[in-house]
């Protein structure tokens, strides 16, 4: 006889409001979290290309540009600040016997928001 288990959907998707600072337990694992912080990568890009920061002749300080600074705060404290606690303090480098293995996803979401 086949066991089937059976797990409910994410309630979470990539349209939530709030796919940055909410992960819900059961659906949060390092992989999960190196996706959303692509994504945040991929929002800070889209800042930068839409307020055209990288031509020689723009002089625009871009902590004066509408949307930076809650851009800033989710990149710098919010996303970081809401990582489950088994994630937060943990960058991937786990001592096993015979080594020390390295959860590379782990390691990019502390890694990619420094970008």
């Amino acid at each position: 006889m086949l066991c089937q288990v059976t797990v409910s959907n994410n309630p979470q998707d990539i349209s939530s409001p709030d796919v940055f600072t909410h992960h819900p337990p059961r659906y949060t694992d390092s992989f999960l979290l190196f996706i959303k912080a692509v994504m945040l990568f991929g929002r800070v890009t889209d800042f930068n290309v839409r307020r055209n920061l990288r031509a020689p002749t723009v002089t625009k300080d871009p902590f004066f540009l509408e949307g930076f600074d809650v851009l800033d705060r989710l990149v710098c404290h919010d996303f970081h600040g809401s990582l489950p606690q088994m994630y937060k303090n943990d960058y991937g480098l786990t001592d096993v016997s015979g080594g020390i293995t390295l959860d590379t996803d782990l390691y990019m979401v502390h890694i990619i928001p420094q970008a």
